[in-house]
């Protein structure tokens, strides 16, 4: 049978998926299983990275199927989960442009999606390829 995969660092376990919960070394409830080293890492840590992760990954938030059919695209479907997330949690100091180019920096938050590969201007992507691949030779 297959085993459970770490929910932190996305390795297989030792823990076969059909094992009941209350049997588990490293199950956290609500969360899912963990490998024996993320587990013990999060036993003596005050606030780090594994600490935040844990949190992040338990924290969960209920859509509304009217909500999710109600909103035209999958972009706009976001913002309003994002809204939801602040709304219950608070929203951050400083939340970091989630819409930037990789390659160039720029802000892509308004670019139409035929535009995009992933967040990135398909633009750069191409230059980058045409840069690196010498059989684009185009002078």
């Amino acid at each position: 049978m297959p085993n459970e995969i770490c929910i932190l660092c996305g390795k297989e376990t030792n823990v076969d998926i059909n094992t009941h919960i209350d049997h588990r070394y490293g199950y956290v409830e609500g969360a899912g299983q963990c490998c024996k080293e993320c587990y013990n890492k999060t036993s003596n840590i005050e606030e780090d990275y594994v600490t935040n992760t844990m949190r992040n990954r338990t924290t969960l938030l209920t859509i509304s199927a009217e909500d999710i059919l109600g909103t035209p695209n999958d972009m706009q479907l976001g913002a309003k989960v994002r809204q939801q997330y602040w709304d219950t949690y608070g929203k951050p100091e400083k939340v970091p442009n989630q819409w930037v180019c990789g390659l160039c920096g720029k802000d892509t938050s308004n670019v139409d999606y035929d535009y995009l590969f992933g967040v990135d201007h398909i633009e750069c992507h191409l230059k980058e390829e045409m840069k690196n691949d010498p059989s684009w030779n185009v002078n």
